[in-house]
């Protein structure tokens, strides 16, 4: 009975290496023999760069005054500066939304000169902000928008004491997960036995039937980095590109 340690340095001398590398083979293939069972476990991957098609940004205009009917006139009129700006630059007005307004009152502690002493005292000041959402197929023009907070704080003339316009980092969606997910998984599955043939044919023995498959989670994953994850959870939103990643193990009898 041949054993997988004997059979090791000739299917290590037998993989090209643009398919697979001789640590791939220690840790990811199997090859298991019984005296009445010969079988060989092998994985498979694909992967294939996608690019957003859907990108969420927020945005939040707030105005600080001392006054409450002063900040809620402020808040107002810049709001409104920004969403002129917007559209301006081409996002379409039913891609545009707002949330309720929030107010907070505050207090700061400023110096103030208190029968010839300087004291420090608390002052009362009230902050009201309101969030702007654009939710665009278009990713193209909402990204270069939403990447320069600083040019619409300029244009949209934002330029009035205690205004403030804080841009959040753009999320980016693939949507058409469903209609990938068929193929990258054929093209791993694919993978998977060739890899599975070149191992056997290099133990001189023959590949037979597939005994089992293990499918994998369909993974997106940052193009620059290693890692994946599944979406939604722990996907990388503020890249444009993706990577769409698919694992299987495939189990096959040996002739």
């Amino acid at each position: 009975m041949r054993t997988a340690s004997l059979l090791l340095p000739v299917l290590l001398a037998a993989c090209s290496p643009d398919l697979i590398r001789p640590t791939e083979l220690v840790t990811n293939a199997i090859i298991r023999t019984k005296t009445d069972d010969h079988t060989i476990r092998v994985p498979g991957t694909a992967k294939r760069r996608v690019r957003s098609d859907f990108v969420l940004w927020r945005a939040r205009v707030s105005v600080a005054r001392a006054e409450l009917t002063e900040v809620y006139r402020l808040l107002a009129t810049n709001f409104a500066k920004v969403k002129d700006y917007l559209r301006k630059r081409g996002i379409p007005e039913g891609e545009i939304s707002s949330a309720t307004v929030e107010s907070e009152e505050r207090y700061k502690s400023v110096q103030k000169t208190i029968g010839g002493k300087l004291e420090w005292i608390s002052v009362r000041y009230f902050q009201v902000s309101q969030l702007l959402e654009i939710r665009s197929k278009n990713v193209g023009l909402v990204a270069p928008v939403a990447g320069d907070a600083a040019q619409i704080y300029v244009s949209a003339g934002l330029n009035e004491a205690g205004v403030r316009f804080d841009s959040q980092t753009p999320q980016y969606y693939f949507t058409r997960m469903e209609e990938l997910k068929v193929e990258v998984i054929a093209e791993a599955t694919k993978h998977a036995k060739l890899r599975a043939e070149r191992l056997a044919n290099a133990s001189g023995a023959k590949l037979g039937r597939l005994l089992s498959a293990q499918v994998g989670d369909v993974q997106i994953a940052s193009p620059y980095g290693s890692a994946a994850s599944s979406q939604p959870v722990g996907e990388d939103f503020s890249s444009i590109e993706k990577d769409v990643v698919a694992n299987v193990t495939l189990l096959f009898a040996l002739q």
